[in-house]
């Protein structure tokens, strides 16, 4: 009985990730948990563009975006 919660649990984390790494917020994270498919198509079709680490680093932040390039 413990197994399937522990997947949804996952699946939540992974919701979660998937939505900072494209650049959206918890709202659009909830919306992968739970119509997945819909929300999947949006990502998939739409002009979002996979931002990577360098985005979830700057949510973390608080920007919600990357930083921008520094000249060193």
């Amino acid at each position: 009985m413990l197994i399937p919660f522990v997947g949804f649990i996952i699946w939540i984390i992974v919701a979660l990730d998937l939505a900072k790494v494209f650049g959206r917020g918890t709202g659009f994270a909830i919306g992968l948990i739970f119509l997945t498919p819909i929300f999947a198509l949006i990502l998939g079709f739409g002009s979002d563009t996979y931002r990577g680490a360098t985005a979830e680093a700057a949510f973390h932040r608080g920007s919600g975006g990357p930083s921008p390039a520094r000249s060193v």
